[in-house]
Formats: C-alpha cells, structure tokens, sequence
C-alpha cells in the first residue's frame, strides 16, 4: 500500500493483524511527506515488545499519563495559532513552523479512562501537565487554554482529538492515531468530523469503516471486494495483512501492507536531541525534556482513586489482583448492549466462563464494581 499520506491517519486495527510493522510504516510515510527531520512525540498507553521495538523512547507511557499526549498535541497547534495571530496583528512576517508528528497509541484505552472526569480530577490532571511544561508554551497554557479546558470535563479525551483533527492542518502538526474502534459513535464525532482524517483498517475493522469512510459511489465495489477478500482468507491466511484504505479525497482502495521498514526512517527522532538541546544551555535539557520516560516504566495510579472489590478472592483466578490497566482493558472487552451496558450473560459465558449461579453472582457484582469505576 504506497500513497500520498494526508495530515491525519486513523488507524483501525485488532491485534495480530500486522499492526506494528503498519505503524512504523505508516510514520515514515507521514515523515516523507512533511520533509527534513521532524519532532516525534510517542503516546503508548501499554506498552509490548513490538512497539518497543518501534519506539526505543516514549514520551507519555502508560495509562494515568496518556491523555498528556493529546494535551501537548492541542497546546501545540493553540500555542502556533496564537503566534501566527501575533505576528499578523503586528504586521510581521508570519513564518513557518518547524513540523511535529505525534502518535497515540490505543486511543479506545485513553477514551475509556479520560472520558468523562470531574473537578479535581481536571484539576490533579492540568496541574501535572503543567508541570512538564516551561517558557511560552507554558505562559500560554495558564493564560489562555487551561479555563478552556474546564468546558471539556464530559468528553474531555475525546474533545482533544476533535479539536486536533479539526485544526492542525495548515500548522505543520501531523497525527496518527491508532486503536480498536474508530467510529465516530466511539469519538463522540459527526462523519463530517473526520473529513480531515484517513483511515487505515484491518481484519473485520474493515466492514465498520466502510459505513462512514468509504463514499457512496464506491461502496458497491468495496463491499464486493470485501466479500471476495474474507473468502480467500479461509484458504490463504497471509491475506489478513490487506487493509483498506480510505484517503481525505479520492477512491478508497484495498492494498497489501507494505514488508517491515518499507518506509524506512531514523529512530533517533523519537530521542531527545541531547546535543542541540545542550547547545543553547544546560538549562534546555531539564526545562524541554523533563518529562520524558527513556524506557518503560510500570503504570501508576496518580489521578484516580478507586477501591479494590471486595469478593475479588471468589473470582476466576486469572481476573483476581489485576493492575489498573488490566481493569480498563478487561471493561473494554466485555460485550455491551446498544445502551452500553454490559451484557451480562455473554459476559459470563465469553469472557469469565463461569455457569454455576454462585459464581455468576460474584461476577455480576464484579461488573457493576467495573462499571462504577471505568464507565
């Protein structure tokens, strides 16, 4: 699959599709596309051994600290903005920006976490993000984004990403965002929304994104090809790493992923320029890369409190003393009805595998427990 990449790639992809060798190819491509060298910002809410790999260094590692990576991504294109309308009242030159690309990883995990979030969680979540920051991007943050932020408690994540794809555009700040399920019910978005968007899918994504990225006078076709591509499947596996893809403009095409490092590109980016930095100062060091985690970290719970359930010793053994990323991504996998609640009798007999009415009983009490702390 080669084409000409757009400012903003929606990649919606399930686990062993090919998923890592496509991102890594996906930003290289994006790369190619905005020139030079650009600034990789690394959001990855969990990390395994294929995307470390991929990123040798993560800016926003795990759960409690995904949603800075869209923070930073909205503060970059506010702060651009505010330059850019600086100048221009001033009667100055306004110039180019230097261009940035930032990836998040598992976006459904950051959504489920950072859905809806009261006060002082807003506020615990702000004020360690500020912290990370320094200079003008960090007056600009306190002066001006940080009310505005207070508008977005009810869809906080999802406001960031809508605001992001709407308006980084013309600014030199690409995205690619990747996750399970990128419809636009799951972004809290209209289909016009993601005008500005392409979408990369694989495996069964590809029929979901077809309702809403493929255009009507395509469909027909897609659909054929679609049909004819899950029959091949049965009798040749290694078509599993087809993916459709959906530009901003134009048909969408079904292609074959592209082999590892097909596009290839310097992991240094993702790395601090230590020499750079250390050139205008020893002080740039601290004050622009202070946050970074260089290698992985376990997840720590910072901003969010929650109980530990009571009757967790009667559960399956595999669902007792479960770390607080294994909770968003077990309640994420239960199978919900159309009013999102949880279908509790095929979540006994997919997900936990209990029958014995005792043992459901537990398991029920456990998935209002998940309810009232990750819904």
């Amino acid at each position: 699959m080669k084409c000409q990449l757009p400012y903003h790639v929606g990649m919606w992809a399930e686990t062993g599709g090919g998923k890592s060798t496509a991102i890594s190819n996906v930003i290289g491509g994006m790369i190619q596309e905005l020139g030079g060298a650009p600034t990789i910002r690394t959001t990855i809410p969990k990390i395994d051994v294929d995307t470390a790999k991929i990123f040798p260094h993560v800016d926003w590692l795990g759960v409690p600290n995904s949603v800075f990576g869209l923070l930073e991504a909205a503060l970059e294109i506010q702060y651009r903005i505010h330059v850019n309308e600086q100048a221009f009242l001033k009667g100055e030159e306004i110039k180019d920006f230097d261009p940035i690309l930032f990836f998040i990883d598992e976006i459904n995990l950051i959504f489920t976490r950072w859905k809806s979030i009261n006060e002082a969680d807003l506020e615990n979540v702000l004020d360690r993000f500020a912290d990370t920051l320094s200079g003008e991007r960090l007056e600009y943050f306190n002066r001006f984004m940080r009310i505005e932020l207070g508008n977005y408690k009810q869809q906080f994540a999802k406001k960031l990403l809508l605001f992001i794809w709407q308006t980084g555009r013309s600014l030199r700040v690409k995205s690619l965002i990747a996750g399970q399920n990128l419809q636009p019910g799951s972004f809290g978005m209209m289909v016009n929304d993601l005008a500005n968007c392409a979408y990369i899918s694989f495996g069964d994504s590809i029929r979901s994104c077809q309702k809403y990225k493929v255009r009507d006078v395509d469909a027909d076709l897609i659909s054929k090809n679609s049909n004819l591509l899950q029959k091949a499947l049965k009798t040749n596996p290694q078509l599993k790493y087809t993916a459709l893809y959906c530009p901003t403009q134009g048909e969408a095409f079904f292609g074959t992923l592209p082999p590892p490092n097909y596009y290839e590109w310097d992991k240094e980016l993702v790395r601090p320029k230590l020499s750079k930095l250390m050139s205008n100062g020893a002080s740039n060091w601290t004050e622009s890369r202070e946050n970074v985690q260089v290698r992985p970290t376990p997840d720590r719970l910072q901003n969010k409190e929650f109980g530990v359930f009571k009757d967790a010793s009667k559960l399956p053994s595999k669902f007792q003393n479960l770390s607080y990323e294994a909770y968003l991504q077990l309640w994420q996998r239960l199978p919900k009805k159309t009013d999102s609640c949880v279908h509790k009798m095929l979540a006994y007999e997919q997900v936990f595998e209990v029958s014995r009415s005792s043992d459901r009983k537990v398991v029920s009490d456990f998935i209002d427990w998940l309810e009232r702390n990750f819904s």
